[in-house]
């Protein structure tokens, strides 16, 4: 029996307690568990998903080291190209916050890694080009993911300098918002539906590049703007729903194979003008290890920031 049957007719759950609930049901997920199945084949109502398409090239990184890595990190993805990553999870010790590093699939190359400061009122991660010292002051320090109070929120930055804080005043580069994100419960408040995600960034300007955001409060963010419904220079992406699925008693979504463990963190998302292109996917591998798949207008920074955001999100 080959691995990938075995995750088809299986569903494994995403807590410790909820694996001994399903040890007597083949570790089937229970719709109380808001799990999200890993479906390794398309279905009749599951058509393939196009960030599998055949369209897409596969980006091996091999001319990486080629490449100003914080210019690759920091830009969109190239056009026609999927890329392909792991993020590894360490959940450290009793007096360390839990790491996590981003890693390409199908080439050993360290990318970055992310981490929660410490002291901070609200969930505020640091991304750095570095795994070691991974923090605002550490070598690499390349941009920022802030959260609000409740975990429904979350804002993305750039390594500029906050418009309130001292280093603006001293003359440095003004941070740039590069994305938000909105968590919300589905089906109105539902505790079976899943967790339903929102994400705005930049448009991609002609030459490539992003367009600048640069708020000064909180009330010009990206995420106010699109709540108040300006959308100019606006890019919408929303989860795309899962489906019930009778004989695994869980949500499903397609991952084609990539994801093998159900978790209420899985998601796909796609623009909301074209719910057929997944632009980015994240899902559980094992307890540790997660894959993040992704493709233009996305670069690796933004879609990394919105993965660490779902890592933190309290929506479950």
């Amino acid at each position: 029996e080959t691995t990938e049957t075995k995750a088809e007719e299986t569903t494994e759950t995403k807590t410790e307690e909820e694996k001994k609930e399903g040890e007597g049901e083949e570790g089937r997920v229970k719709a109380k568990s808001v799990a999200i199945s890993c479906n390794t084949h398309s279905e009749e109502h599951e058509p393939e998903n196009k960030v599998e398409s055949n369209a897409l090239e596969l980006f091996t990184g091999e001319h990486l080291k080629d490449l100003d890595l914080k210019t690759f990190l920091m830009n969109p993805a190239p056009k026609g190209k999927l890329i392909q990553c792991h993020i590894i999870r360490d959940k450290g010790g009793l007096f360390s916050n839990t790491k996590y590093t981003l890693h390409l699939s199908h080439h050993p190359v360290f990318l970055m890694a992310g981490k929660k400061q410490s002291g901070n009122a609200t969930s505020n991660f640091a991304v750095c080009m570095n795994d070691k010292d991974i923090s605002k002051k550490g070598p690499g320090y390349i941009g920022k993911v802030r959260g609000n109070f409740s975990g429904t929120e979350y804002h993305i930055y750039d390594d500029g300098a906050n418009p309130k804080k001292k280093g603006a005043k001293e003359g440095k580069k003004l941070r740039e918002e590069l994305g938000g994100v909105k968590f919300e419960m589905g089906a109105a408040g539902s505790t079976v539906a899943p967790r339903k995600m929102t994400a705005v960034i930049p448009e991609v300007k002609p030459d490539g590049g992003i367009l600048h955001f640069q708020p000064k409060t909180e009330k010009e963010s990206m995420l106010v703007s699109h709540a108040a419904g300006h959308k100019e220079g606006i890019i919408t992406c929303v989860s795309k729903n899962p489906s019930w699925n009778e004989k695994a008693k869980a949500f499903v979504l397609n991952f084609n194979g990539r994801v093998k463990k159900a978790s209420v963190k899985n998601f796909q998302l796609a623009p909301e003008t074209d719910m057929d292109k997944v632009v980015l996917q994240f899902g559980r591998v094992d307890d540790n290890n997660f894959i993040m798949d992704f493709q233009y207008p996305l670069s690796p920074f933004q879609a990394f920031a919105l993965c660490l955001s779902s890592f933190d999100s309290k929506f479950e």
